[in-house]
Order: C-alpha cells, then sequence, then structure tokens
C-alpha cells in the first residue's frame, strides 16, 4: 500500500522554506536560508472512499536551532488523525487553546490526534522521515487558524547530546550539535560502583549544557537496567537510565556499546547508504550488530551476540557456558593463544600485526578463516548489503581483511557482499550513544 501511494498518489504536495513563512522562530536564519529556498518536506495523498491516506516525508535540518517541521494545521471539519511513523524520527506536537502535547512517533505504534486540536510532525533526526496519517476525505485543512492564534507553543530546538561510552579500561565522552562533535574527554575507568556513578556525574557535568544523555554499556541492557556486564560486575542489576534522568533530569537512553558502534557506522561511517548491514567487533570479546531495513535490530534485547555462534560443538569452554564458541578462538585472546603455538611468545594482537612476517600472516589468516566460517553463514541467512568490521583487531587492515575476503567468497555460493574495515575510530561507541536520539 505504501509503494502504491508514493507512485501513483491523488495529489502531490511540496513545500519549501518560501511555503513556512512566519513557522519558525528565528527570522535571520529564516531569511538567510531563503535564498536557496529548501525543500522542508513533501506530501503524497491517495483516497480510498470516506479515508484519505497520505505520506509525508520531512528532510532533515534546521533553521537557526529549530528543527524541519510541517506547516500544522486545524481541520476545517473538526476529525481525528491517525498518525504512523514509517521511519526516520519524529515528534508529532498538538495544541488546544491552552493545552499542549508532544508525542514521539514510534513504528507500529499508532497516535491519534483527536477533533478540533492543531498538529504538526517535527523531525529532529539527521535523516529524512516518513509517515503515514489517515483522516476523513472531507476533513479538509486550515492553515490560517493556528497562525491567527500565535502558532504553535511547544517548539524543539536542537540542544547539544551527551554521549558516553562506559568500558571495563576507558571512559570516552563526546558533545554533539546535530552530528558534529563539539568537544571530547576520555578518562580511565575507575572501580566499584560509587565511584563510577561519581566519575559519570563529574564527566557530565563537564561537557556541559545538553538536552539528552546517551550511554553504551559493554553488556546486557533491558529498559535502561544493566543486566550483565562481564567488565564491570559491580553495576549488574543496576538501573542506570532512571538514576540519570534523576540526577540530571534529561531524557536520558542506555545501550549495548556495539549496537552503538553499529549505530554510529549507519550515521557517519560506511553504513550511511546501506539499507541492510552487519557489524561485527572484533577485540577483547566479539560482538555484533544488525541493521535492518534501515534501523538498528534488537530482537528481544539480545540480538548481535555473534561472538556466541558455534564454531567448535566440542570445542574450547566458553565464558557463557557452551563450548567452541567464535570468541574463543577469533577474540584477543584466541589471536594471543594461536601466536603462541606457532613460536610467537606472549604477544597483544596489535604487535603481531605490526610484525608483518610469515608466522603473524599465517595467524591472520587462520584466524580469517575461522570467522569465515561464522560470516558466510550469517550473510546466507541474512543476505546483507555490506558486513563492517570494527574493534581493536580490524586494525590489522589487509591482514585480516585480504584472507577473510577470499575465504568468505569460497563459502558463499552467490556473489557476497562487500567486507569492508570500519570508517569510524575509538569514538565510534561514544557517538552512537548519542546518536541515539538522532
Amino acid at each position: 500500500m505504501i509503494e502504491d501511494i508514493l507512485k501513483n498518489p491523488d495529489e502531490r504536495v511540496i513545500r519549501k522554506l518560501s511555503d513556512l513563512e512566519g513557522c519558525f522562530s528565528d527570522k535571520r536564519a529564516f531569511k538567510k536560508l531563503l535564498k536557496r529556498n529548501p525543500v522542508i518536506y513533501r506530501v503524497w495523498v491517495k483516497k480510498f472512499g470516506e479515508l484519505s491516506l497520505g505520506i509525508t516525508k520531512i528532510n532533515p535540518g534546521r533553521v537557526g536551532k529549530e528543527f524541519g517541521i510541517t506547516k500544522g494545521h486545524y481541520h476545517l471539519k473538526p476529525s481525528p488523525e491517525i498518525y504512523l511513523l514509517l521511519s526516520g524520527r519524529a515528534v508529532l506536537l498538538m495544541q488546544k487553546g491552552g493545552k499542549s502535547r508532544k508525542v514521539e512517533l514510534e513504528p507500529e505504534r499508532p497516535v491519534l490526534v483527536p477533533p478540533g486540536w492543531a498538529h504538526r510532525v517535527v523531525n529532529p533526526g539527521l535523516e529524512p522521515c516518513l509517515f503515514l496519517a489517515i483522516y476523513p476525505s472531507d476533513a479538509g485543512h486550515d492553515y490560517e487558524r493556528i497562525m491567527k492564534e500565535g502558532g504553535f507553543r511547544e517548539r524543539i530546538f536542537a540542544k547539544p547530546i551527551l554521549g558516553l561510552d562506559l568500558g571495563g579500561s576507558y571512559l570516552k565522552a563526546v558533545r554533539m550539535d546535530f552530528g558534529t562533535v563539539e568537544r571530547k574527554l576520555k578518562l580511565k575507568t575507575p572501580r566499584g560502583r560509587k565511584a563510577i556513578l561519581e566519575k559519570l556525574d563529574s564527566v557530565i557535568r563537564r561537557l556541559g549544557e545538553a538536552g539528552a544523555i546517551g550511554i553504551a554499556v559493554p553488556g546486557l541492557v533491558k529498559e535502561g537496567r544493566l543486566l550483565k556486564i562481564p567488565n564491570l560486575p559491580e553495576l549488574n542489576g543496576f538501573q542506570l537510565r532512571d538514576w540519570l534522568e534523576e540526577k540530571f533530569g534529561l531524557p536520558t537512553k542506555v545501550e549495548n556499546d556495539t549496537n552503538c558502534m553499529t549505530l554510529a557506522e549507519k550515521l557517519w561511517g560506511h553504513g550511511k547508504n546501506a539499507e541492510n548491514f552487519i557489524y561485527l567487533s572484533l577485540g577483547t570479546g566479539i560482538g555484533g550488530g544488525l541493521v535492518i531495513q534501515g534501523s538498528l535490530y534488537r530482537g528481544r534485547g539480545f540480538a548481535g551476540e555473534f561472538g556466541h555462534l558455534n564454531l567448535e560443538p566440542s570445542g574450547l569452554p566458553c565464558s557463557c557456558g557452551s563450548k567452541g564458541c567464535i570468541e574463543e578462538y577469533a577474540s584477543a585472546r584466541g589471536i594471543k593463544r594461536l601466536a603462541e603455538e606457532l613460536g610467537l611468545g606472549k604477544l597483544e594482537p596489535e604487535e603481531i600485526a605490526r610484525m608483518k612476517n610469515q608466522k603473524a600472516k599465517e595467524v591472520f589468516r587462520r584466524v580469517s578463516s575461522m570467522l569465515a566460517v561464522i560470516i558466510s553463514d550469517l550473510i546466507k541467512a541474512l543476505d546483507p548489503d555490506l558486513v563492517i568490521l570494527g574493534g581493536g583487531i580490524s586494525k590489522a587492515g589487509q591482514l585480516i581483511l585480504k584472507p577473510l575476503r577470499q575465504e568468505v567468497r569460497k563459502r558463499t555460493f552467490f556473489s557476497p557482499p562487500q567486507i569492508k574495515l570500519a570508517k569510524l575510530d575509538e569514538w565510534a561507541g561514544a557517538m552512537g550513544a548519542a546518536g541515539l536520539f538522532l
């Protein structure tokens, strides 16, 4: 149905900046941008008898500090309207008399605008937002009344977003303004719950004024509660989101660190133009993330545990309780074990990569061969557009990438997708945490 509306609408509407005169608060910014007069949003409408279905696409961007918006309207005939987010981020603003409401739209969760309420939609994200509106065909649109009433009181202005990556060794933090990093901090992670929370408090205050906080953590998270954080066990069971929201009064999201890295690659890295891709983080452990149809896929909260996919059913015991997980063979500890077996001694993966002799190449060839078993199975199951390798081990570059590509090609009976090294550096987790609000 969505495709049909977009391809064969009964009506098309294009709203440029000039069509929204008086809607934005920063008159100087409006006048300056008016020279380019960009398209702010487009609408495609299809009538199905007594009901009309409209799809609106709001482009990302700002006028001054104010995000892109629809013009906003009442209905000529008091009528209900249903809104449903299809992609991107969108906030629905509603107003009636002295009352105002603000609702963040979510996929698969329709929102009702009651009869008699003025309403508009805001795109606070970095990507276009697409939403569906359903309303009576005879409702009509009154754009003038809300302007005569002084416009919408509720406005959404861009404020910097704080992104923190709480790791077992380091706490990295960024302050971002609409996708641009304004400030960075990197500090050692202290030990003990009290000391960690005090450090979080201090770092957030040092970063300055913000509109929201995102935090990446190395473990399992559900609704802001840290279920299992192997490298920071003192935080297990702690409701971090609620603690931060109560302390700072800001919207807060807590997410698995690899999911945040995946999101960062989607927003600013190689995944920007990929609708479906797999991200693997190769480091002390092996984690992963999935983007499906342009959105981060979480499942029930535990998707992306690629490190515990099985390589050898009767193999080495894993910390998860199983045997033969790929993490035991292709993570940092697996690489160090393999290097010792080949007579290179006790070396870190980055030291082995710098050697570039035949034994070092053999270490990464074997690791690539084992990773290829898992990656080729993921490709056959998911058929992604792209596979991205991140984490410390990916810094081995072509030592791991070249043999991996060759082995995946052998194991995949159709043309495999591109395999690339992550574009972003060690700040990907913190940037992705901020990206939870973009």
